[in-house]
């Protein structure tokens, strides 16, 4: 725990299942080149105490979305429920449940629309529960890359050979870039937490802080060494094979999300994840002692029904994912994607 900020490498740059792309390719230039349906998994039953909304958004995230419908309902932050974290600059469509146990929100929803302009209310029942992260089966995505070059029959046959080797093997279930913060912000601060807990306990009586870092930081960490770990399979390109003393999901080889208990990976599988883990020992060891249960993750992702046209320098493509998994994950493995430059509001 001793080591300085200065000292952790946080690179960002993970290594590519199937080569580094050499086609670039413009991602959200608008909104409607980024769409995302959330699938619930179920139906909602009508009856119960919470009002739940389906909502379509144009360029406004879930967290605000949230806000406003709490402002406009007259309900606390807490009341509304949500499963999942959509991007501001897309089309979104996800269910949202109000805690309304004396049915009288439904009156309020047109002024609470009003906070939404750039929203549409797509339907309005009710359900036994609040709906929480994770709980719904996945998310469809329909996404727009407006690629640098057009025509070349070399280029699309390219991206034509990449596409086939997503659909038959699948991705490298990196957590996503914005996992981190902002130009990977979140893992300094975690590090720079580390520094000032080993300070404090230093000088404390009972020798030990009391003080956590914040959730999305303390995650951020989690998901970087589950990458860096992935990230050593990669290179070896052994991510999508079972190993000797690897641990399975659904028929492919898992990682561990850093929490208290040892891992259950064992023999070669625990030699390769030593490896990867020796520059952030520390920050295991941290993790540990935390409040976290230790889990796995898949390290492969595999979209469902992917499907693409390639035509006049667009690539269009469709496909499926559950809960947690990223579509940049699957973008990165095709093109090198860029966003266009935005002003930042204040």
């Amino acid at each position: 725990m001793s080591a300085k900020v200065s000292s952790v490498d946080y690179s960002l740059g993970f290594p590519f299942a199937y080569g580094r792309p050499v086609l670039g390719a413009l991602l959200k230039n608008e909104n409607q080149h980024f769409v995302v349906h959330e699938q619930l998994g179920f139906v909602p039953s009508g009856e119960g105490e919470h009002l739940y909304l389906h909502m379509e958004s144009d360029g406004d995230n879930t967290q605000w979305v949230a806000e406003q419908l709490a402002i406009g309902l007259e309900v606390r932050n807490v009341d509304v429920g949500f499963c999942g974290l959509k991007d501001r600059n897309a089309i979104t469509r996800q269910w949202f449940s109000v805690y309304d146990p004396k049915s009288e929100l439904q009156a309020k929803l047109d002024t609470a629309c009003e906070r939404l302009p750039a929203n549409r209310l797509l339907e309005v029942t009710r359900g036994q529960s609040k709906l929480r992260r994770g709980q719904h089966a996945g998310n469809a995505f329909v996404i727009t890359l407006l690629l640098d070059e057009d025509g070349e029959a070399e280029t699309q046959a390219a991206l034509e050979r990449r596409l086939s080797c997503v659909r038959e093997g699948g991705v490298p279930n990196y957590f996503g870039l914005q996992r981190f913060g902002r130009n990977g912000n979140n893992l300094p601060a975690f590090q720079q937490w580390l520094e000032r807990a080993q300070s404090e306990r230093q000088t404390a009586k009972k020798g030990r802080s009391k003080r956590k870092p914040r959730g999305i930081i303390l995650s951020a960490a989690r998901s970087y060494l589950f990458n860096c770990i992935l990230a050593e399979r990669v290179s070896a390109q052994n991510w999508c094979d079972l190993l000797e003393g690897d641990v399975a999901i659904q028929g492919v080889p898992a990682g561990p999300l850093w929490g208290r208990g040892r891992s259950a990976t064992q023999l070669k599988a625990l030699d390769i994840e030593a490896q990867a883990l020796l520059p952030l020992r520390h920050w295991a060891d941290a993790l540990e002692h935390l409040g976290l249960n230790q889990e796995r993750r898949a390290f492969v992702s595999t979209p469902k029904n992917l499907q693409w046209r390639i035509g006049e320098g667009v690539l269009i493509i469709s496909f499926e994912l559950p809960p947690g998994e990223y579509a940049t994950g699957v973008l990165r493995e095709l093109c090198l994607c860029r966003e266009p430059s935005r002003h930042l509001d204040v």
